[in-house]
């Protein structure tokens, strides 16, 4: 139960992850200059995925400590 639980964690982070990789590409690729908004968008995405990811592994932990 707990692989399972595992792998299905590690294919949400891995798709937080590929979000954020595809949002810093297409803004990067479809703006004309640089902007401190772009920069801006990019910071709260990665620290919200940051943050999940973190809450996803802390679960996991506290998951595994009660079996």
């Amino acid at each position: 139960m707990l692989l399972l639980l595992n792998l299905a964690l590690s294919g949400v982070a891995d798709a937080l992850v590929s979000m954020l990789t595809l949002q810093s590409t297409m803004l990067a690729s479809f703006q004309k200059t640089s902007s401190v908004d772009a920069n801006r968008m990019n910071g709260i995405t990665g620290l919200a995925v940051c943050v999940l990811i973190s809450l996803l592994g802390v679960s996991l932990i506290c998951y595994a400590s009660k079996l």
